[in-house]
Order: C-alpha cells, then structure tokens, then sequence
C-alpha cells in the first residue's frame, strides 16, 4: 500500500499534515490525518515516507467507541517497538493512561486496513475479532470496484480473495 491509495480510500479528505514527529521510519516521514463526524470521534492518521511514498503505519481511532486499530509495515515493527521503548511509551497502548487505558486491534493486511476505513468513514463499526461481515454500501461497491479495477480482478474475485485472506489470518 503506498500513499496513493490511502489518499483514494479517504477521498482525499485530509485535515492537516506534516513532518512525523518520531525518528523510528527515518527523515523523510510525513503524517497526514483523516478526522471524521462533527466531534470529530474519528481519526484516522498515515504515517508514510515523502520520498518512496510507502506507507509505515496507520492508526484508526474512534473515540465514540473507544476502538483503535492500527497497522505497521512489518519491515518497520521493530524500529517501532525501540521507539516506543527509547521514548517510554507502550506499544500496545492507544489511548489514556496506566489506570486507564485502550489497547490497539492490530490489523494484519491491507485489506483490513481499508476494511476498517470504510466502516469509520461510513457510520458502521466492524469486529475484526468475531464472524468477518462485509456490509456494502453503494459508496464501498464503488471503492471495491476501483480497486478490482486497479488489481485486474473480478469483484466476485477480489472480494473471495479477502475473505480468504481474512480466514488464514485468523484460523477460521
């Protein structure tokens, strides 16, 4: 996934944008962040590299719900994870404090990256640690359809290969 399609599957709403403040994905790392609803409960941040355009992580948060996803190119888990060690900050940790506190659903693919995108953006939570429902909206048959489009594949196919990439992933 590079940053094209992160801008694609926002619809190129970005709030702001800038330099990413930790050292872990090297000098070139931007972050632009999504903010979704009047209160603005969800956000969706981007952290990628300005020079290759490649993506090192993405967080989604929503703060009505106290859900956190999120996802770090395996590559760079580990400059991550001395990060967060260097900084003392807890990997696991999204939101709030020692006494009070909400861990991460790390997302394993891409494709549930823009699965839980789709669901924030649209109104609808989705447990990616229960049965895996697609629900499509006329606004998420399009997106499929570009990316179907982009991967040469058939809706049908494109959709069968998420969800069987979702069940080995999961043991299902």
């Amino acid at each position: 996934m590079n940053i094209n399609d992160f801008l694609k599957v926002v619809n190129y709403h970005i709030a702001e944008g800038g330099k990413y403040g930790w050292e872990c994905f090297g000098e070139h790392s931007y972050i632009y962040t999504v903010n979704e609803g009047e209160a603005e409960e969800v956000t969706i941040n981007c952290v990628f590299s300005d020079v290759g355009k490649e993506i090192f992580m993405v967080d989604i948060n929503n703060y009505e719900t106290d859900k956190f996803y999120r996802w770090i190119h395996p590559d760079y888990v580990d400059y991550y994870k001395n990060e967060c060690k260097k900084r003392g900050e807890s990997f696991r940790i999204a939101f709030g404090d020692k006494d009070n506190s909400f861990e991460y659903i790390d997302l394993n693919t891409q494709n549930e990256v823009i699965a839980v995108i789709h669901s924030m953006l649209n109104g609808y939570d989705i447990d990616l640690n229960t049965d895996f429902t697609i629900r499509i909206l006329e606004s998420l048959a399009s997106s499929i359809k570009e990316i179907a489009d982009y991967e040469g594949l058939s809706v049908d196919s494109l959709c069968s290969s998420i969800l069987s990439e979702y069940k080995d992933n999961h043991g299902l």
